[in-house]
């Protein structure tokens, strides 16, 4: 019997990029494709030991976090702030990025 004080929490985050199909459709595809790039980077670099991260579909990407829901809130909330830096400059106008984020602890007591 496994004792259940001795598994983990994990946690899972679903990222949605807001907007991104306004980047594309006024900037181009090239200019929508590196804003996605650059949040997969700053994904890649706050993850932490444990966690894994991968690009789901078009503009979403998800994150496993081996962590209590309150942790994960609060690595949600830097990653939101930090994708709002991430804006870049096109055509001398500010490009700007936001992201939705969803949280849910996983039940790893069920299996």
């Amino acid at each position: 019997m496994i004792d259940a004080s001795a598994l983990r929490h994990w946690s899972a985050l679903y990222i949605d990029t807001d907007q991104l199909h306004v980047i594309n459709d006024s900037c181009g595809m090239h200019v929508g494709d590196s804003v996605l790039g650059e949040l997969g980077e700053l994904i890649r670099q706050r993850l932490p030991p444990g966690a894994f991260a991968a690009r789901i579909s078009g503009d979403r990407f998800a994150v496993l976090l081996p962590t209590q829901l309150d942790a994960a809130e609060e690595f949600a909330e830097s990653l939101r702030a930090g994708v709002e830096q991430l804006g870049s400059v096109h055509d001398e106008s500010r490009l700007y990025v936001s992201i939705s984020i969803g949280v849910a602890l996983l039940d790893t007591a069920a299996g």
